[in-house]
C-alpha cells in the first residue's frame, strides 16, 4: 500500500466513484493487506463510507495465496460489495490448507533439468524448512512475492530470497547447470527462469511458452495469483435461486 492516499497512483476512491456511476449488482476489489494498516484507516474509512452511501453492504475477506496451492508468502484482501438484500447470501471463499505446497515441490524437477547435482538437496532443504504462520509451525519454505521489475532487485529483496536459497537478481535463461555451480563454489544460489517464476504463480498450471510466461509473471506480480483469484471469484456466486449468477459476475467491477 505504501503511501496510500498520498500516492499519485492510488485509485481507491476512483473505484468508489466507478461503483457509484455503474451501479453493478455486485463488485469485488482486490488490494494488498497493507490497506488494513492503521495509518491507512482514514483512507479506507472514506472509501467504505462512499460505498455505503451508494447503497452497498461491504465485507472484507483476507486470503492467503498458500491456501490455494501457490507457494508464495502473499496475502491479499477482497472488498466485496452487494445490495443489502443479497449480502445475506454471501459466503467467503473456502480455504484449502491441504493444497499448501512449497518451493522444493514446486521447483525441484525444474532445478534438476540440466543436471545440477545439488538440485535434489536444494529441494529437500526447502521442503524441510519450518515456517510459522499465525503461531502455527508449518513445514515447507514459501517464495516471497515475485516482483516484475526492470533491472536488478533491491537489497532487501535479494536478502529475503537468498534466505530461501534463490538468487532473485535478474532472470535466468535456463535451469542451473553443474558447471555454473562449480564456478560459483560453496553457497551457490540458483536463479529463476521465467518458467520457474510462472510456476510459482500457479504450480498446478501446465507448461507455458516464454512469451506467455512473461505476460503471466508481469500480470500477477501485484494481484492475487490465478488459483487464488479463481477461488476468490467464486465468493460472489452464492445468490438466491431467482438471481442470475452469470449476469452478476459479468457486471462485477474488479480493480487490482
Amino acid at each position: 500500500m505504501g503511501r496510500g492516499k498520498y500516492d499519485p497512483r492510488d485509485l481507491l476512491l476512483e473505484g468508489a466513484r466507478a461503483v457509484d456511476e455503474i451501479r453493478p449488482r455486485s463488485f469485488v476489489f482486490e488490494n494488498v493487506v497493507g490497506l488494513l494498516h492503521a495509518r491507512h484507516a482514514d483512507h479506507l474509512g472514506n472509501f467504505l463510507k462512499r460505498l455505503k452511501k451508494t447503497g452497498y453492504m461491504v465485507q472484507i475477506v483476507r486470503l492467503e495465496a498458500e491456501d490455494y496451492g501457490v507457494p508464495q508468502e502473499r496475502t491479499r484482501i477482497l472488498i466485496v460489495g452487494m445490495s443489502a438484500e443479497h449480502m445475506g447470501g454471501f459466503r467467503a471463499p473456502p480455504r484449502f490448507p491441504e493444497w499448501r505446497t512449497n518451493l522444493g515441490d514446486a521447483l525441484g524437477e525444474m532445478m534438476a533439468e540440466l543436471g545440477w547435482q545439488g538440485a535434489k538437496a536444494w529441494a529437500e532443504a526447502r521442503r524441510q524448512t519450518v515456517v510459522v504462520r499465525d503461531g502455527v509451525e508449518l513445514k515447507g519454505a514459501l517464495a516471497s512475492t515475485v516482483v516484475g521489475r526492470k533491472g536488478g532487485s533491491r537489497s532487501k529483496e535479494l536478502a529475503r530470497w537468498a534466505s530461501k536459497g534463490i538468487d532473485i537478481n535478474n532472470v535466468a535463461d535456463r535451469a542451473p547447470t553443474q558447471a555454473e555451480a562449480d564456478l560459483a563454489g560453496e553457497g551457490f544460489l540458483p536463479r529463476l527462469t521465467l518458467g520457474m517464476r510462472a510456476r510459482l504463480q500457479s504450480p498446478h498450471g501446465g507448461p507455458l511458452s516464454d512469451a506467455r510466461n512473461r505476460r503471466r509473471v508481469r500480470s500477477e506480480t501485484v494481484s492475487l495469483p490465478s488459483s487464488g483469484a479463481r477461488s476468490g471469484s467464486q465468493c460472489g456466486r452464492r445468490f438466491p435461486a431467482e438471481s442470475s449468477t452469470t449476469e452478476r459476475c459479468s457486471r462485477a467491477v474488479r480493480v487490482r
